[in-house]
């Protein structure tokens, strides 16, 4: 979760992940944050969303890193990745490896406040093709910057090198009556996602 202080709820205060252990999901150990923004660097405002897969031991946690660097990022929005092997020491991967210039039907204009949405990763294995992965986020498109939907990238070439694979329209204002479209995820029931 997003550590956010009681005293600003509206999330200025979103500087790291909280992270907490237990034994048994009811009793919680209260940890050390992890991922704090770091000053001067791409994720120097706020961070969101982290999503964890683990592969042969080793974790990946993609996460949304906020800039704001007045003349060149206003609230600019990417996914970053940091690494771990304990779920406690995590390395970050720098620079962010998705950002609203690699997906060409997102409106992406970096030095407006919404011209830099695109967050929410959510990574899984393809499960129609074997070595591939999938990465579900939320960006808005060129065609309508006021509404949000849900896009996919894929890659077999491991975290770092994504392609997009277009938007999920079936997620957009027309089809859900709603304007936003947040953290995409996706579970098997039966035989569908």
């Amino acid at each position: 979760w997003t550590r956010t202080s009681l005293a600003n709820p509206n999330g200025a205060t979103e500087q790291s992940f909280g992270h907490a252990t237990s034994w048994d999901l009811y009793n919680w150990t209260q940890r050390d944050t992890v991922i704090p923004v770091r000053p001067g660097e791409w994720d120097n405002l706020r961070v969101w969303a982290p999503h964890v897969v683990e592969v042969s031991g080793v974790y990946y946690m993609f996460y949304t890193g906020v800039t704001d660097q007045p003349g060149t990022y206003s609230f600019h929005q990417r996914t970053g990745l940091a690494v771990s092997t304990d779920l406690f020491a995590w390395n970050r991967v720098d620079p962010p490896i998705w950002d609203c210039g690699d997906v060409p039907w997102s409106y992406c204009n970096p030095l407006l406040p919404a011209g830099g949405n695109l967050r929410d990763p959510f990574v899984m294995p393809d499960p129609a093709q074997p070595g591939r992965w999938l990465m579900y986020h939320t960006t808005v498109p060129a065609s309508d910057p006021n509404r949000y939907v849900a896009g996919v990238a894929s890659t077999t070439t491991g975290f770092m090198d994504w392609s997009d694979a277009g938007p999920l329209w079936v997620t957009y204002h027309a089809t859900t009556g709603r304007e936003l479209c947040e953290s995409p995820h996706l579970f098997e029931h039966g035989w569908l996602w």
